[in-house]
């Protein structure tokens, strides 16, 4: 009981210092990387309610490589300025009801944010898919993974 009360602490710290406001959960997901089309996988959030289904960074990958997909960041406006996956379209978590004309209805919609606990993204896709946009999903590990993996970002010099 200890050791998981340590942990909470630590992934909320964690989510503290990225950026999110609730970082206290740990998300499972299974990608099959194999299949044609991108898959996503439903991780079930027991905190505030936001259901929301996940995509690995393989498959993000792959249907950005695809054009299949636009990304969605959900940075506040000067940490899109700096960085942002390229071709992103910056909406906040609390402004996503009044840009859903921004959001295409016929495309997969993948939306990331700073932590890797996909909190704010979370939040965005339950919107999208209250919304109808139910071809939406949250980006595995957010910015920092797309990042780390040497994936294209644009950046202010």
């Amino acid at each position: 009981m200890r050791t998981l009360r340590v942990r909470s602490v630590v992934l909320l710290l964690a989510g503290i210092a990225a950026g999110c406001s609730n970082s206290s959960k740990t998300n499972v997901a299974v990608s099959n990387s194999s299949a044609s089309k991108p898959v996503a996988t439903p991780v079930v959030h027991q905190d505030e309610g936001h259901d929301a289904p996940r995509i690995s960074l393989a498959d993000a990958k792959k249907a950005f490589d695809e054009k299949a997909a636009v990304f969605i960041d959900t940075h506040p406006p000067n940490q899109f300025e700096i960085e942002h996956i390229s071709g992103a379209i910056n909406i906040q978590p609390n402004a996503i009801k009044q840009n859903l004309d921004k959001v295409p209805r016929d495309t997969k919609v993948i939306v990331y944010c700073a932590c890797g606990s996909e909190h704010s993204s979370a939040r965005v896709v339950s919107e999208l898919h209250k919304a109808g946009i139910t071809d939406s999903c949250a980006l595995l590990g957010g910015t920092r993974a797309w990042r780390e993996a040497g994936y294209p970002m644009d950046k202010k010099n």
